[in-house]
């Protein structure tokens, strides 16, 4: 997934958007995939009956994958067109876009993460206390 992410980067990169493709592995490669990873690792993994029956619906995967994958490989080879200019200094554009314009949106997402800070802060608090009075 982390490469994937940085695949992206690598078209923003392309396209003339380095500040984004920036943003891309910052937040995306850094942060969504250590997320994710943190997910997986404290999610409680005991004997599941249904991991068998995932195990058996892999033939099948493989085979819808490639039904897939073959058409998006033919079409993305058949258009060939001029590569496009690359923007100028888009950061400034993108400051004031968020800062101004959408300055609303941004402080609400910051509200919002600090909301979710503060609860994994409790719930790592609580569970901490309930070890401590076993």
């Amino acid at each position: 997934m982390a490469f994937t992410f940085l695949c992206m980067a690598g078209m923003f990169v392309l396209l003339g958007a380095e500040t984004i493709a920036a943003f891309q592995v910052l937040i995306y490669v850094g942060a969504i995939t250590v997320l994710i990873l943190y997910g997986v690792m404290f999610t409680p993994q005991a004997d599941r009956p249904y991991a068998l029956f995932f195990q058996k619906q892999t033939p099948l995967a493989g085979v819808v994958v490639a039904a897939a994958a073959i058409p998006v490989l033919l079409l993305s080879f058949s258009f060939v067109g001029a590569v496009p200019k690359p923007g100028g200094d888009d950061l400034p554009a993108l400051a004031t876009s968020v800062f101004v314009d959408f300055a609303f949106p941004f402080e609400v997402a910051s509200v919002l993460l600090l909301a979710a800070m503060v609860g994994a802060i409790v719930l790592v608090k609580r569970d901490e206390d309930s070890e401590a009075r076993r």
